[in-house]
């Protein structure tokens, strides 16, 4: 398939891990890194639900009814499946602040709608402090950052910590409206949790929570420190960036500077220059 990026080829795959089903869901654009997301399946209940323009391909993959759908936040790569699972009888819970976004998604800006597709509007229910399904009970946890009403999951009967995009490893860009001093607030709240599998909705399913926060922390620390005694020796936001990550790339002009190495720079003098993790 080729498109106005070029040539496009679509990604998707279910794994099974253990009792969880984790399904990715993406784009490749040719000569660039693929553009994919993962949701989860738990017997009968989706954690999140994959982008809006891989929706007929995923239904038939999933081979179950689905009776719950479980959104961390409201972003379309997270809620593609959302308004066609509910048109089956799936009851659907977000975090409440978003509920009016899922019953009237907003238009997106080019690079999201090439990338995602667009949402359906889906009337859904608020998350509250805990929610049972038929897979058991899952504890919300408050992890804003990303997105200003971000909640992970947490099923502390079997350990599993379902974290959306509030945990994405370690990164050389942002977005221009991310908080990185709140993101890392809740990577320690996340880190507070006994669990005994991370499962992100970007990046690996990490078998040991608190080392991959704890590194991810730890990462960010460091370089804040780096960019406050580059700040201190007189260097430029620009002058900055150039030393630390090197020139803007693919993903300043694929989202018009939406995304860039700037961004985080930027949030990295937010922070103090003598965090810790």
């Amino acid at each position: 398939m080729a498109d106005g990026w070029g040539s496009v080829s679509s990604i998707l795959r279910r794994e099974e891990r253990g009792d969880v089903d984790r399904i990715t869901a993406g784009r490749r654009v040719v000569g660039f890194a693929p553009v994919t997301s993962h949701f989860y399946r738990v017997g009968t209940v989706l954690v999140d639900a994959g982008p809006p323009n891989r929706v007929d391909d995923v239904l038939n993959v999933l081979e179950t009814e689905i009776t719950d759908v479980l959104l961390t936040h409201a972003h379309e790569d997270h809620v593609g499946l959302a308004a066609a699972l509910a048109d089956q009888g799936a009851r659907v819970f977000a975090p409440e602040p978003t509920l009016e976004v899922l019953a009237d998604p907003p238009s997106l800006p080019g690079y999201r709608r090439q990338s995602w597709g667009e949402a359906k509007p889906v009337d859904a229910c608020p998350l509250e402090s805990e929610v049972t399904t038929p897979a058991g009970t899952f504890e919300t946890v408050p992890t804003p950052g990303h997105s200003r009403h971000h909640l992970a999951l947490h099923h502390r009967e079997r350990g599993w910590l379902f974290t959306g995009d509030a945990y994405l490893g370690t990164r050389d860009n942002l977005r221009f409206d991310e908080d990185l001093e709140t993101e890392l607030a809740s990577l320690r709240r996340l880190r507070e949790r006994e669990a005994g599998r991370l499962l992100p909705g970007h990046g690996s399913i990490a078998s040991d929570p608190e080392a991959a926060l704890t590194d991810a922390l730890d990462w960010y620390a460091e370089r804040a420190r780096e960019a406050h005694e580059l700040r201190a020796a007189g260097g430029s936001l620009t002058s900055i960036r150039r030393e630390m990550f090197g020139w803007e790339g693919f993903m300043r002009w694929f989202t018009g500077g939406e995304f860039s190495k700037t961004n985080l720079v930027r949030e990295l003098l937010r922070l103090p220059s003598s965090l810790t993790s």
